[in-house]
């Protein structure tokens, strides 16, 4: 037998070949093994990983699809938004002006509150107004362009599809902070009103159907002051969002919650807008007290089961520097929220000052969320030195800014990327990516 055949170990070279696939397929088995078994703890953290987007302050006013013959319809809307914009004060003249050869309407000119100031609202797509240039002396600043609620709902659309479509990998549901539609004086319901119509057919419907896990759909919002506005009894809302009252809201009790993964979610109603005071948690359903011992009962259950996350929805704002600024001390969550911050993780989202802030407030994170089509605040208030800090603008200027936030949670970790569309920037398209637990 030749020397080759033969180790010294008395294996031929057959044996040794055969020996060698033996392990290398072994070692291959244990690896693919390893693969397709979760580590410990890894089918958990699959199970509290997931994204979701918010919006709101969406709305447009107003909508005017009229010619020069329908003067008088247009004398109504004026009317009704005067009435209520200028509270009960004398109504400001207006000038209309119309296109020479359709004589449709162009776009409105109406004075500001104080002299020398004054509002041009220009007319494009079928009646919707698509620019509004507010002047003052020396000073002209757009604070509404329809191109930039056509972004945002275009593009919460996208993600929301791409995210279903990679098996809910993306972000798969949508929360919205209220101020969807501008009033219920040209309709109530939801086949009724222009604004309910516009807002399914450019964006509600183009969600995918169904929802995410143990949720029957993918849009969630709270009521904004401009839901109630002539529609006292919500009817366009509670047409479009009838699978609401699978948790808990109806025309009396305009809250609701839901749990989902690791988070329990919850929206509350801080009521329609009093002009006198329109800041202010004003004729909610049911009353602030009342909604603020459901907070608590809903706080101390998702702690008792073992929630990770307490995500929290209302349309007026718990902290913020513009437009009518935040909820007074007496109306104001935050005492009962940063009692809890050390027994679960909290995030509010809000609107109605059409801004977009960001704060971290005794270890509760909050955001304003309020670019997401409406004319924008573009103005800080004055506020004391030692007020919080807003970590989105970091006391730079205020710009005009179309956003949406996409929220993702890790098990215990939370980030909130700010996707914003500036229209006056050399580089209009952006994100900020605000890791609230860095931003104290």
């Amino acid at each position: 037998m030749s020397n080759y055949s033969k180790s010294k170990t008395g294996l031929g070279f057959r044996d040794f070949f055969d020996a060698m696939w033996l392990a290398i397929l072994l070692l291959v088995w244990i690896t693919m093994f390893l693969v397709s078994s979760p580590l410990p703890g890894a089918a958990e953290s699959r199970e509290n990983s997931y994204s979701f987007v918010v919006f709101g302050d969406s709305r447009i006013p107003a909508y005017a699809p009229y010619d020069k013959k329908n003067k008088k319809k247009l004398d109504e809307l004026i009317h009704a938004v005067t009435r209520y914009a200028y509270s009960g004060q004398k109504e400001p003249p207006y000038e209309a002006f119309y296109n020479p050869n359709t004589l449709q309407l162009e776009r409105i000119e109406l004075p500001g509150e104080k002299e020398g100031q004054s509002r041009t609202i220009t007319y494009g797509r079928d009646g919707w107004p698509d620019v509004f240039l507010n002047r003052e002396v020396g000073k002209a600043q757009v604070s509404l362009l329809a191109s930039g609620q056509e972004w945002v709902y275009d593009n919460v659309v996208r993600e929301v599809r791409e995210g279903v479509k990679n098996n809910e990998d993306g972000p798969s549901f949508v929360l919205h902070t209220g101020d969807i539609v501008y009033f219920g004086f040209q309709g109530k319901s939801a086949e009724e009103s222009p604004y309910w119509q516009d807002f399914d057919r450019r964006f509600f419907s183009r969600l995918p159907d169904g929802g995410p896990g143990n949720l029957s759909a993918r849009f969630f919002p709270v009521l904004g002051n401009h839901e109630t506005w002539g529609d006292e009894n919500i009817i366009g809302f509670r047409e479009m969002f009838p699978y609401l009252n699978r948790y808990g809201f109806n025309v009396d009790n305009r809250v609701y919650q839901f749990d989902y993964k690791n988070a329990r979610f919850i929206f509350l109603d801080s009521g329609i807008m009093d002009p006198e005071a329109p800041a202010d948690w004003y004729k909610s359903t049911p009353s602030y007290e009342t909604q603020m011992n459901y907070l608590t009962s809903w706080l101390e259950e998702a702690i008792a089961d073992g929630k990770d996350h307490a995500f929290l929805t209302l349309h007026y704002p718990v902290f913020s520097r513009s437009g009518f600024g935040p909820l007074p001390e007496e109306h104001n969550p935050h005492s009962l929220l940063k009692s809890y911050a050390d027994k679960v993780d909290i995030t509010v989202f809000t609107g109605h000052n059409h801004a977009t802030e960001a704060y971290s407030v005794d270890g509760v994170r909050y955001f304003v969320v309020g670019g997401g089509g409406g004319e924008q605040s573009l103005s800080s208030n004055w506020m004391p030195e030692d007020y919080p800090e807003d970590h989105y603008w970091k006391g730079n200027e205020q710009k005009l800014d179309y956003n949406y936030l996409l929220v993702e949670v890790e098990g215990d970790d939370v980030s909130v990327i700010v996707k914003h569309f500036r229209p006056n920037e050399l580089e209009p398209y952006g994100r900020v990516n605000l890791v609230p637990d860095r931003m104290d």
